[in-house]
């Protein structure tokens, strides 16, 4: 079975929630944003094509805010829960709605999914 980064954001002002499960194959990078709290996995897209004619494959990514100073922790812990074993194959990244953390303390919230963003990989 295949594992599965899942993601969950709080409901919105309009009633709206994104939930997001990743295959871990599909992942082509984690990075850090600017202030060193913001953490994107990026992954390949769902659509596998930029809309736009072209033969580039974008990815999507998946934001979560993170305690600052924490990212080798998070990172850590997406590297064993990745590599180890799991009864369902589901690994709970961040779920705004229940809490359920997989670095508690360290990743607090999910900040958005998108879907075909311009990040191009070849």
């Amino acid at each position: 079975m295949g594992k599965y980064l899942y993601f969950r954001n709080k409901i919105t002002l309009n009633d709206s929630r994104d939930s997001v499960c990743i295959p871990v194959e599909s992942i082509r990078g984690i990075t850090m944003e600017g202030t060193a709290k913001v953490m994107t996995i990026n992954y390949m897209s769902a659509y596998n094509a930029s809309g736009d004619g072209g033969s580039d494959v974008v990815c999507d990514e998946a934001t979560f805010n993170i305690r600052k100073g924490s990212a080798f922790e998070v990172m850590k812990a997406l590297a064993v829960a990745m590599s180890s074993g799991s009864n369902d194959g589901r690994i709970v990244v961040m779920d705004d709605e229940t809490g359920e953390s997989l670095s508690p303390g360290n990743i607090l919230s999910v900040s958005n999914t998108h879907l075909v963003t311009n990040a191009m990989f070849s």
